[in-house]
């Protein structure tokens, strides 16, 4: 693994964005794995290590995330500001052309940008994002995004272990991984990693559904769509009309998993791998 940054400009001057990086250099085939609202690249450490034999795999933290800076006061967290900054990863990696995993937001993000005309983006997977979010699920994850405070990291790992008690199948090295990842260090102990902007930003657009049906069903490259099984973001309802406007869309569904799967453990990796890795 390799970290990078490229400087990416915003409202009133610019800012870092830090990656990590798996896989030859020189390898043509490239994926970009963006992750969730308040996650970051650490996220798709499993992932990107089993795919880096076939793959330059390359996973931004998005701003205001992990190893990345924060946006200057009144700039504001907007999905307008991480595309522009994924923009400026491509072209200063001088990518023309990149396979897509994302996340929940991660995944918003993929389609709006596979959505348009001459899109470097060849192949697309969504981890659990359909072609609209509910507000009541929107509301759900209002409740549980916040800052909280930790003594050490056995604290961390505990709260991850009680809001993740669907990853039953991660070993304990995988555990206290996602633990480090989800903190930085502050006096007296521990606390997220990322900017609590972030919250007040999202918490301002919870009460309506978020519609995004025009660039879903403008996407014309191949998809995969990974959803928990019991997910309140990828319900029955929205994955009937993700289908319906794309009707070819690979569907592989995790049992007895809500939002969103971890892509930690071997059958979700195997199933990724299989559908991208085919020629």
């Amino acid at each position: 693994m390799r970290l990078g940054s490229v400087t990416c400009e915003n409202h009133t001057g610019s800012h870092q964005m830090v990656y990590r990086e798996w896989g030859d250099k020189e390898n043509a085939r490239v994926l970009i794995c963006v992750h969730g609202l308040t996650r970051n690249s650490m996220d798709f450490y499993d992932l990107a290590e089993s795919l880096s034999e076939s793959y330059r795999v390359i996973c931004p933290d998005i701003v205001g995330r992990g190893q990345s800076d924060w946006l200057p006061e009144g700039t504001p967290y907007e999905l307008g500001q991480y595309i522009k900054d994924l923009n400026s990863i491509i072209a200063k990696l001088q990518l023309s052309k990149v396979d897509w995993l994302g996340t929940s937001m991660g995944g918003i993000l993929g389609m709006i940008m596979a959505s348009v005309p001459d899109t470097p983006i060849k192949r697309l997977v969504l981890n659990d994002v359909g072609c609209y979010v509910k507000a009541e699920a929107l509301q759900r994850i209002q409740g549980y995004i916040g800052v909280t405070e930790y003594k050490d990291i056995q604290e961390v790992e505990t709260a991850v272990r009680n809001s993740f008690l669907s990853y039953a199948d991660l070993t304990d090295e995988q555990w206290l991984r996602l633990a480090e990842c989800s903190v930085r260090e502050i006096s007296g102990g521990f606390t997220q990693h990322y900017d609590p902007e972030i919250v007040k930003a999202f918490s301002a657009g919870v009460l309506s559904d978020i519609d995004l049906t025009p660039w879903f069903s403008a996407i014309k490259i191949p998809m995969m769509l990974i959803y928990g099984g019991e997910s309140d973001i990828v319900s029955e309802e929205v994955l009937k009309e993700s289908l319906n406007l794309q009707p070819s869309m690979n569907c592989v569904r995790v049992p007895n998993a809500p939002h969103a799967p971890a892509l930690m453990e071997p059958d979700q990796i195997n199933a990724i791998k299989r559908w991208l890795v085919t020629d």
